[in-house]
């Protein structure tokens, strides 16, 4: 594991992230990668949404080579299982025990929050993230997606995840008997 370095440096950096504060006593280390050339202002942002393992650094290092060949910053928040619970990151944090929780207190705002923060230091004009989650973090993602329709989200791929997440938009159906 690198040293914490400046957030978005060039290359590969990670870094603590508190700064959302519903979720500042729940620390995100926030892995990265910043192509060595293009302007950062203008590159896209994609998050890579790591799976149960809980480790981001695979998917920088999956997800860097196609970052410098084609332009783009790649934001991997890793959700340590001290701090978020399975309710917690696949689920978002939305219910727990079947009580809804209170929406600033989900785990998907961090994304919003981690995306403001990249722009307040990079001076990004990218209105838009992209969104890839494997396995977990596919989880994630498209619960995300459902959840969470004022985001700025713009691309969102789920890649094998365990479960699905499938709304019924006229409830459950009735189980009469005939």
């Amino acid at each position: 594991q690198q040293p914490e370095r400046a957030p978005y440096s060039r290359g590969r950096g990670n870094f603590t992230f508190t700064e959302y504060e519903p979720l500042k006593e729940k620390p995100i280390q926030v892995y990265y990668y910043v192509p060595k050339k293009g302007d950062i202002t203008k590159m896209r942002v994609l998050f890579a949404m790591h799976g149960a393992q809980r480790t981001s650094s695979p998917a920088i290092r999956a997800w860097r080579y196609f970052a410098e060949r084609e332009g783009f910053i790649v934001i991997a928040p890793q959700y340590s299982k001290k701090f978020y619970r399975e309710w917690e990151y696949q689920f978002g944090g939305i219910a727990r025990k079947g009580k809804v929780q209170p929406r600033e207190n989900w785990t998907y705002n961090s994304i919003e929050a981690i995306f403001d923060h990249f722009k307040k230091i990079t001076g990004s004009t990218a209105e838009v993230y992209d969104m890839f989650g494997q396995s977990a973090g596919g989880q994630f993602t498209h619960r995300f997606a459902l959840a969470m329709p004022e985001a700025r989200l713009n691309i969102a791929v789920a890649a094998n995840p365990g479960s699905w997440t499938f709304p019924l938009v006229n409830g459950l159906p009735s189980k009469t008997i005939d």
